[in-house]
């Protein structure tokens, strides 16, 4: 609704009163009809101008838009965020292969594998590992896991997951451990950030930051 037809649409209520009182009554004479003419060049030129002056926010048609956009927006938003709780649940399963051995080829389908796109700081007994690409992070990771005969973590507390456009943060607590070869139970706690990026159709970790808390 513009501001054009807002000034009609009021002219024609102000007409409509006019000849409504006039119903009934002979023709309107020369007089009156100057007199009626004059009253809608003036009511034409007060509500052009009060239509004028009414924010371009009040126009219903701009107000719905901005509203599904809004809606739509929000939708997106929640899937994303529901694909990367999804995705974080499928990265504890990875590392958590019980008394078998870690799917490798599983975990590096969460993880960037463009060189130099993945950045990795992991804190692992008191060292903290940096690696920058998916071949570094199997590499050191694969050869630790084969001293353990059970491994198991798993989140503790909310996993917090802050989605933005094509990039995602998510933040939690893992607690875990495993066995040894010899039989030596180890057990951690870690807090944990990882950063996602969209590529493509895919969400898929570009940064890990695990810290071990003493």
């Amino acid at each position: 609704m513009d501001r054009k037809f807002l000034a009609q649409l009021s002219f024609l209520g102000a007409v409509s009163v006019v000849l409504f009182v006039n119903s009934g009554k002979a023709p309107l004479n020369a007089s009156e009809r100057q007199n009626l003419g004059q009253v809608e060049q003036e009511h034409r030129e007060e509500t052009t101008l009060t239509a004028a002056r009414l924010p371009l926010t009040m126009n219903p048609s701009h107000a719905a838009i901005e509203a599904l956009a809004v809606v739509a927006q929000s939708a997106v938003q929640a899937d994303d965020e529901a694909e990367i709780r999804q995705l974080t649940t499928e990265w504890f399963a990875a590392w958590s292969p019980g008394q078998g051995s870690v799917d490798w080829d599983a975990m590096g389908e969460l993880f960037v594998q463009e060189p130099d796109e993945l950045l990795v700081f992991d804190d692992a007994g008191g060292s903290v590992v940096v690696l920058t690409s998916w071949e570094d992070y199997r590499a050191t990771w694969e050869p630790f896991m084969e001293q353990f005969t059970e491994w198991q973590i798993e989140p503790e507390g909310e996993i917090h997951v802050n989605v933005d456009g094509d990039l995602a943060v998510t933040v939690f607590t893992l607690t875990g451990g495993g066995i040894d070869q010899n039989q030596n139970p180890i057990e951690f706690r870690q807090r944990a950030t990882h950063i996602w990026q969209r590529k493509g159709d895919r969400w898929l970790i570009v940064h890990e930051h695990l810290t071990t808390d003493n």
